[in-house]
Parts: structure tokens; sequence; C-alpha cells
């Protein structure tokens, strides 16, 4: 079983494989989400979409490290990737956002481009791991 530490650890490699610099991850509400031990929620705000090709490089690197992707959607704003790997579910969204869709990180700018990262361990809190993470 991956721990949250590990899944981070992969999110890092992904990221910078495929150039996109450092994820600031939430410990707090991100994305309408407060992350617990048993989840990880991160992202790399950009000055403009992001590049096709080097998000599909994170995917490759994340693949690389065990994740098995499940499907791909390309949009016209982005693309959207889920992925799995042993207990944990991971969506990887390369695009553009609403100010609607992502207030937190778009407030006051009608939107925002972004390479974004939404992981959750099933079975969350099943064996009391559902705890705020330090």
């Amino acid at each position: 079983m991956a721990s949250r530490k590990a899944v981070r650890g992969d999110v890092r490699a992904g990221a910078a494989a495929g150039n996109f610099g450092r994820v600031k991850f939430g410990d707090s509400t991100f994305g309408g989400i407060r992350p617990a031990a048993c989840a990880v929620v991160g992202a790399v705000r950009l000055d403009t979409a992001p590049d096709r090709e080097a998000a599909a490089e994170v995917v490759a690197e994340l693949k690389d490290r065990q994740w098995k992707e499940q499907w791909h959607q390309a949009e016209k704003t982005g693309d959207g990737w889920f992925l799995e790997k042993g207990d944990w579910e991971l969506t990887v969204l390369a695009g553009t956002v609403t100010e609607e869709e992502a207030p937190e990180l778009a407030a006051g700018q009608g939107g925002a481009n972004l390479l974004g990262f939404y992981g959750v361990r099933r079975n969350c809190g099943a064996s009391g791991s559902a705890t705020p993470a330090p």
C-alpha cells in the first residue's frame, strides 16, 4: 500500500518529467477538498495553457512508476487522465479552468491555466486513517 508521501513523490516526479516546475500541495481546503492522510491534492499554476505533449510526459512518468492508466479524455480546454496504483486513484488534469470550476485558483481572474492532481486512497477511513495530515 502506497503512502501519501509516496504518492506526492510520484506526482512531483511526473511534474518534473513534463518540466512543469514545483507542485503546490494543499494541506488545507484546496479545490473544495480538505486533504486527509488518504488524499493528495496539488497543482502547478501556469501562465499559458499546458503543452499537451508535456502533459503526456507527466503521465508517462507516472506509468513508469507503476500507475495504470484507466482512461484519457481530451477536450478543447485540456486533457484529463485517470490512473490507479494499488489502493490509490489519481486524476491528472492539464488545461484551463474557469473561476466557477476552481474559485481558489482563479478568483478574480476569470480562469486559470494549470496542471492539477487529485488523488484519493480507496476505502479512506476504513482503518481509521481519515485524519488530517500533519
